[in-house]
């Protein structure tokens, strides 16, 4: 992947690929560089591709969709993703991590479309916790920030519907950044098509692929913070530093999605075992109306905080293919069998509709490339 993404090289004003530096569910990331007047400087290039799978393509077929219809299903979800990009460029919020440039490379005749966006270096908070550790106030200080952010999206009715470690940055002043916003609202917005395996901070709703909002994303950010003050850990999982198994993250997922309400996190007490346990509430009704109210309280918490205490010190390591070896026999048959079930797709409950209209994007907002698969022009900005 990263020798086609060279050939495309610059991309921008002199920026180059210098290697891959992760991949999630939408797409991959690499890091960019570029040199002026000696002056070396790095930014983040991530590549989303659509469809971002042929197994898409065959779930679409399966519906019994036409090889027309396919075509503007995808095309609605690359048009949903622009569209949001240039929403996401309107919200003027610090604590949001905006796109310094776009390209798009459109191959209609053979159903593809890839979206380059330039994105500042940053450290996710995975990273960070791994690399620091975290105290109570800090993890309060992240809640609190990105619920500021999420005050802005909720001003434009836009919502993350993907909020977990690796979305949530650090900057070099300390100040936590929500990022990746408008990608995977993209996504679930036109396809409702998620797999399993990537739904651990995912809320109820969302999974059942019904009605969301503002709820949806303080519920995902009530189990980061929960994760933070519980070694590491999502709700039902084994207890630190017991052993975890992949069967384990299925079975957390399921008691969650089902409704069961967890135990307070590990190493929270009193009102901030209270606000965690009120952001991941399973019934609705009973979660913070907004990320004003959840915000109030984290900061007013906050303020009460003689000292700062380290809650996580390491990051805890999910098991591989790789340590079956070192299991039981039977336990091994047990983690193969779950692993299989945590890598299918699935289509999330839904209509299953297209989109309607054609989703034109305005000539000045960076719309689909013909389909003479030329980039579009080296500008790019927002």
């Amino acid at each position: 992947m990263l020798e086609e993404v060279k050939k495309l090289e610059p991309f921008w004003d002199g920026w180059i690929v210098t290697e891959m530096i992760g991949e999630g569910h939408y797409g991959e990331t690499y890091k960019l560089e570029k040199e002026e007047y000696g002056i070396k400087t790095e930014s983040v290039l991530k590549h989303i591709k659509i469809p971002g799978s042929q197994a898409m393509i065959k779930h679409q077929k399966s519906q019994g969709l036409s090889d027309k219809e396919i075509y503007t299903f995808f095309k609605n979800v690359a048009e949903n993703l622009l569209q949001n990009i240039m929403r996401v460029s309107e919200i003027k919020e610090a604590r949001i991590v905006q796109y310094s440039g776009r390209k798009v490379i459109t191959d209609e005749g053979n159903l593809g479309w890839d979206v380059f966006l330039r994105m500042p270096k940053l450290t996710n908070l995975t990273d960070y916790v791994k690399e620091n550790g975290i105290t109570d106030k800090t993890a309060l200080k992240m809640g609190s920030e990105i619920c500021r952010a999420l005050e802005a999206c909720s001003k434009d009715e836009f919502v993350h519907c993907d909020i977990k470690p690796e979305n949530i940055f650090v900057n070099e002043e300390g100040r936590f950044l929500l990022g990746d916003l408008g990608i995977a609202k993209a996504f679930v917005d036109t396809m409702r098509y998620e797999k399993k395996g990537t739904m651990l901070f995912v809320s109820p709703e969302l999974y059942r692929g019904h009605k969301y909002d503002q709820k949806t994303d303080t519920y995902s950010l009530g189990l980061v913070l929960y994760r933070l003050f519980n070694d590491n850990r999502d709700p039902f999982m084994p207890p630190s530093p017991e052993p975890i198994y992949l069967n384990d993250v299925e079975t957390s997922r399921v008691k969650r999605i089902g409704g069961e309400e967890p135990e307070k996190p590990k190493n929270a007490e009193g009102r901030a075992a209270e606000i965690i346990l009120k952001a991941i509430a399973n019934d609705r009704a009973q979660r913070y109306a907004s990320p004003v109210v959840m915000r109030i309280e984290i900061e007013s918490l906050i303020g009460k905080l003689e000292s700062e205490s380290v809650i996580i010190t390491k990051e805890d390591k999910l098991p591989t293919a790789e340590d079956f070896d070192e299991l039981a026999p039977d336990q091994a048959a047990v983690e193969a069998e779950a692993m299989a079930e945590t890598t299918e797709d699935v289509l999330m409950p839904g209509t299953g509709e297209l989109a309607s209209g054609t989703g034109e994007l305005a000539p000045d907002t960076g719309e689909l490339v013909p389909d003479t698969g030329e980039l579009m022009p080296d500008t790019g900005e927002l």
